[in-house]
């Protein structure tokens, strides 16, 4: 019995270690795909707030133009 104990540790500490490298990969690409969504996210913010300052802008000009007795 001893000979089949061994055995079946080897088997144990195999799998325990497989699914620590598992792991490690899945926090790996966890990380990588949360950095990658938050620089996407930062990307989407910036064009988010220069649209909104072009909008602005354009709200500006058309108001003066309504001052200036034009539209």
């Amino acid at each position: 019995m001893g000979e089949e104990w061994r055995e079946v540790r080897t088997l144990y500490y195999r799998a325990e270690t497989a699914a620590a490298q598992w792991k490690s990969a899945l926090d790996q690409l966890d990380a990588a795909m949360e950095n990658s969504w938050s620089r996407e996210f930062s990307k989407w913010r910036s064009s988010l707030s220069d649209h909104e300052k072009l909008i602005q802008s354009w709200e500006k000009a058309w108001e003066s133009c309504d001052q200036d007795g034009i539209v």
